[in-house]
């Protein structure tokens, strides 16, 4: 198991970044990187790599700094995700209902073509609201698939 590494803050005059760096903290390889951007008065979540119970703390605190404002409005980029078990489903339901009780909205985006099944046979693609990119899910606009 590895430890949860630091976040490390970036800004780039745009945009103001995010995101943890296991490689340059630790030294160990993680799994998974999850980057928190600022975008459009939301927070993009892009997250790169697997997500699964190695990961599942990165991914809930990070899912957690996202929704700590009022009126949250998150946006999960999954276009970098490569595996997500049932724990990473769990961490985008729950938060999901707390965005909604805080009174804003949690999206998923660009998931791939396995995770967008996963997503439909569990039936989470319309309760979550699962869009094609994350320029749609920051419009609020869902695909007939």
């Amino acid at each position: 198991m590895f430890d949860i590494p630091k976040v490390g803050v970036i800004d780039d005059r745009s945009q103001t970044f995010l995101t943890c760096d296991a490689v340059r903290d630790s030294g160990k390889k993680w799994p998974m990187d999850v980057s928190l951007v600022h975008r459009d008065g939301a927070i993009i979540a892009a997250i790169r790599g697997n997500i699964d119970l190695d990961s599942a703390a990165l991914l809930a605190e990070r899912i957690d700094e996202a929704l700590s404002r009022p009126h949250p409005h998150v946006v999960v980029d999954l276009s970098g995700v490569e595996f997500c078990d049932s724990i990473g489903l769990s961490t985008f339901v729950v938060g999901h209902h707390r965005a909604h009780a805080a009174g804003g909205w949690l999206r998923l985006a660009a998931p791939s073509e396995f995770l967008e099944r996963l997503l439909g046979t569990l039936g989470l693609t319309a309760r979550l609201g699962v869009h094609s990119t994350v320029d749609d899910a920051l419009a609020g606009r869902i695909e007939d698939h």
